[in-house]
């Protein structure tokens, strides 16, 4: 597999990335009801770091379990001793990736895919929360995946999806 870290979820920080082990990953599978399954690692979310120290459940999708899976199968197979302990992405030197790691790849790949290198960790979170807000206009649902502690801190992005929408309205209203 090439893709060395998979993505497991725009909620999560690139902080917060770097700082998963293995141990932090759960598959729940509900063999009677399949729609049931439920995939998350446990974070220690930075708004919440100060006043808790209990970890929140960040949720991902059945793709990004398999490109765990199939990632973590691959390290394995060339012998690593995988532990609950272990970090669970890893350079090719082995050692935990930083957070720059994260960023400098996301960099990389936004650059090899789209041909441009402004796009780091922190737009994609906020590109994210603001088509989450669009969409679903729930700023409480937002601010829990987004780890906030501050509901000022999640409004920002339904202030900034608000204003991009009415500059798509102007743009778009034809003249007569």
């Amino acid at each position: 597999m090439n893709l060395n870290v998979p993505i497991v979820s725009v909620y999560v920080d690139g902080t917060e990335l770097a700082s998963l082990n293995i141990g932090d990953v759960v598959f729940e599978e509900n063999i009677m009801d399949s729609s049931m399954n439920q995939n998350y690692v446990y974070t220690l979310r930075k708004g919440k770091k100060q006043h808790s120290k209990k970890p929140s459940k960040v949720f991902f999708s059945e793709e990004s379990k398999e490109y765990i899976t199939e990632y973590l199968e691959e390290r394995a197979g060339k012998g690593e001793k995988l532990k609950d302990s272990s970090p669970l992405f890893i350079t090719g030197e082995g050692n935990r990736l930083s957070v720059r790691g994260i960023q400098d790849m996301v960099k990389k790949y936004v650059k090899a895919a789209l041909g441009r290198s402004d796009i780091s960790v922190l737009k994609l979170r906020s590109s994210f929360a603001m088509e989450f807000y669009k969409s679903e206009k729930n700023l409480l649902v937002l601010q829990e995946r987004m780890g906030h502690k501050s509901m000022a801190a999640t409004n920002i992005y339904a202030k900034a999806s608000d204003k991009k929408v009415r500059c798509l309205c102007v743009i778009g209203t034809p003249t007569i």
